[in-house]
């Protein structure tokens, strides 16, 4: 069973490019967008979100408000933002164009069985901070890797 995600709504007005609908992968789901100037509805995810900006653009701002915070970041290549399962306020604004955002979505049962595996604590899918704008070269790479399948799978090459 692939996990279902909020995308199609919470992203209506950007371009899907890629996406890993039909791979298979029960506990993570990956769409590539490109983001025109827009403001998203407000939707309290259902999954944790990791967005990457794979191509990205100095010219632009973001601005996320959620768990009670507002943020104000530029998409630079290789930047991402965390939004944690639940946020019921959650809202971005973007100013200008954003060529490629990789939008991961991780089920709270990932989390959970994390928390089995290394003794976390209750619900750590909501422990997760509202962040934007971080920098991490793993997170950099686990995501192009991830892209890089969606790719090879959707140009039918493996």
């Amino acid at each position: 069973m692939e996990l279902q995600t909020d995308g199609a709504q919470k992203y209506s007005t950007s371009a899907l490019l890629r996406s890993s609908a039909g791979l298979g992968w029960p506990t993570i789901s990956a769409e590539l967008r490109r983001h025109a100037v827009s403001e998203t509805p407000v939707i309290a995810p259902q999954h944790t979100e990791i967005c990457l900006i794979v191509i990205g653009n100095t010219n632009c701002v973001v601005r996320r408000t959620g768990a009670g915070q507002c943020q104000n970041t530029v998409p630079r290549t290789g930047a991402f933002s965390l939004t944690p399962i639940g946020v019921g306020d959650n809202q971005i604004t973007i100013t200008a164009p954003i060529p490629q955002t990789l939008h991961l979505y991780l089920p709270a049962a990932l989390f959970n069985r994390l928390s089995d595996d290394f003794n976390l604590p209750v619900a750590p899918a909501h422990s997760i901070r509202y962040l934007g704008g971080i920098r991490d070269e793993v997170i950099q790479q686990l995501g192009c890797s991830i892209l890089a399948e969606c790719t090879n799978v959707s140009n039918g090459s493996q």
